[in-house]
């Protein structure tokens, strides 16, 4: 494939779809290469791995390394390969057995410089030092020495990023070396698979697109994934080839036309493994969907729902199972996500029509979620309730199904709305098995961003408008204590009620006066929750606005009085590398100038 004239071309598009400008290069440098007199196999690859690793597509680099030759793969030890072992024994590591099947690397700097990067890029510089270690241990010396430049600075490079672990790479990479070993069985046995073994495969290909895609690195499962749908339709070539030969040398026919190669565009035979089976087609459709390309799942999908009546009866025709993983819903992953993706662009018409076409008996509890949100989103609040009606019939409601239902009575102009909400919660508290007055306190945080503070609070009993502060501060306090327990997740609202009206109490009973010990101990007591909840914040929650929140933090502390607190935050949040606002690092600055705090100033001086 590397060889070939569209080689360059066709590998570099499954890298990007905007056309970057790295991908662009290597094309024109390969184009030059050739004009210049042709291109070899290790100058294409190299110009291929150069363009992944400049689009940051490292794990297609390292794949598209271990095929350049899969010749010996089959006389490999691919049972049992491990990662942080030592080199002894009679198993391969992972770099052993790169090095083993692709002799490149023991050759060409470029190359083995390239994987290198590759591997560091994926936070695997362990391996990347591993392989350096490997390929080269049987290079002359002087020759590496004079000519080895590039794979020794990786090797720097390598080295000086410690002891960064990527775990999820590894796993992925576990996976890419089953489905290669696979396919190269495959090739060499040229007979077709039998349906047992295609769906073996299947879910071998699918497994590997999942890990691939949960370390960032979904093009090269792609990739990938359509080298064994190739490899798996040469074989049903090759099963007809046969029979086409037996007549030819019958009746003394010549063919005129050898083509042993499968076409890497002829997308028809690449879907039809692709769309094989449920587990399979369902990860192919979200790894397009993770690169941004949701029309190739669609296509994909619905190739396979035109062609395929059986595929089209099993879920228009199900018998009907109360239970919702009831295992005969074959393709209820792939059509979940066809729904999903419809929506995903806007087609609301198609989804209803699809999801219409979907026996209520085949629909999973993702499904009636899926088209709910759709509801949801077109603010068509009665199709919401009778969708929670038919899931509940279904034995399929969900926690967010039910949210969503009371979203849409919150929203919607109907008598009884408490009556109604009231129902929901008992309907869904039963099915978790809760007291509905516990699945309300668990889930209070949610339920007030879904249907507003006020039917939030009736729904806790909280009828005293007067209180309510003081309830929902209790409430936070305790989601807060449950978490430290390892009890619970905790929302970021609890933490933020909390920085807000953690001091509520104490300017009620003291107001700003600490003229007695109690006064005292109850401001240390507001103010260290105030700084516990900014700091507990930055901990569990990704993407947090820090500045936004230590801002907060600072304004609650303030209007407590707790001016010395105000600088212990604020040194905290230097000491985590945050991002502190001007304004709240001139107040901290003041407190500590007026309190004699010379080292406290010191620090906020680092960052001004």
């Amino acid at each position: 494939h590397f060889l070939s004239d569209s080689a360059s071309t066709s590998s570099a598009s499954v890298v990007s779809n905007d056309g970057n400008e790295s991908l662009s290069n290597s094309q024109d440098k390969s184009v030059a290469y050739r004009s210049a007199g042709g291109i070899s196999d290790q100058m294409l690859l190299t110009l291929v791995m150069d363009a992944c690793n400049a689009s940051g597509e490292f794990g297609l680099a390292v794949l598209l390394c271990r095929l350049g030759s899969m010749n010996n793969l089959a006389e490999m030890n691919n049972a049992s390969f491990i990662f942080d072992g030592d080199d002894s024994g009679d198993e391969l590591t992972p770099m052993q057995s790169l090095v083993q099947s692709q002799p490149l690397l023991s050759e060409s700097d470029d190359i083995l410089a390239g994987t290198m990067f590759a591997l560091c890029g994926l936070s695997c510089p362990h391996d990347a030092i591993s392989l350096h270690s490997n390929a080269t241990k049987n290079t002359d010396t002087k020759i590496r020495d004079q000519f080895w430049d590039f794979s020794d600075e990786c090797l720097e490079y390598a080295n000086s990023l410690g002891d960064i672990q990527a775990s999820s790479w590894k796993e992925a990479y576990r996976h890419i070396d089953r489905v290669i070993f696979a396919i190269d069985c495959i090739e060499k046995s040229k007979s077709r698979l039998t349906e047992e073994e295609e769906y073996l495969l299947s879910l071998a290909v699918a497994k590997m697109l999942r890990a691939t895609s949960g370390c960032g690195q979904t093009r090269a499962g792609i990739y990938l994934a359509k080298i064994a749908a190739a490899a798996v339709s040469r074989t049903e070539q090759s099963s007809k080839k046969s029979i086409k030969q037996t007549v030819q040398s019958f009746f003394g026919l010549k063919e005129t036309v050898q083509n042993d190669h499968l076409i890497y565009d002829d997308e028809k035979s690449l879907n039809s493994f692709l769309s094989s089976s449920d587990e399979l087609l369902s990860a192919t459709m979200e790894a397009y969907r993770e690169i941004g390309d949701s029309d190739n799942a669609l296509i994909l999908f619905f190739s396979r729902w035109e062609g395929d009546s059986a595929m089209r009866k099993s879920v228009r025709s199900a018998p009907y199972h109360p239970d919702p993983d009831f295992p005969d819903r074959e393709w209820i992953k792939s059509c979940d996500l066809a729904l999903d993706t419809l929506l995903e662009q806007n087609r609301f018409d198609n989804a209803v029509a699809f999801y219409q076409a979907i026996l209520p008996s085949y629909r999973s509890q993702h499904t009636y979620l899926i088209m709910a949100r759709g509801y949801a989103v077109e603010e068509k609040w009665d199709d919401v309730s009778r969708l929670y009606s038919d899931a509940l019939r279904s034995g399929c409601l969900s926690d967010d199904l039910a949210l969503l239902a009371l979203q849409g009575v919150a929203h919607g102009r109907i008598n009884g709305k408490m009556r109604i909400l009231r129902s929901i919660v008992d309907d869904i508290a039963s099915l978790r098995q809760m007291k509905s007055g516990a699945w309300i306190f668990e889930n209070y945080w949610v339920l007030k961003r879904m249907i507003g503070f006020h039917h939030a609070r009736l729904l806790m009993w909280w009828n005293d408008p007067t209180t309510t502060q003081e309830q929902e501060f209790r409430v936070a306090t305790q989601h807060l204590e449950k978490s430290n327990q390892g009890r619970g997740d905790l929302d970021p609202d609890a933490l933020s009620c909390i920085i807000k009206l953690a001091g509520h109490k104490h300017r009620k009973m003291y107001g700003y006066t600490l003229d007695t010990e109690d006064a005292i101990n109850s401001q240390n007591e507001a103010a260290n929750l105030i700084v516990n909840a900014v700091l507990k914040s930055f901990e569990i929650f990704e993407g947090v606005d820090h500045p936004s929140i230590i801002s907060d933090g600072v304004s609650s502390l303030k209007s407590l009085g707790a001016d010395r607190h105000c600088v212990d935050l604020v040194l905290a949040s230097i000491d985590r590398g945050l991002q502190v606002n001007d304004d709240v690092l001139r107040i901290a600055k003041t407190v500590a100038s007026s309190e004699g705090n010379d080292s406290a100033l010191q620090a906020m001086e680092t960052i001004s």
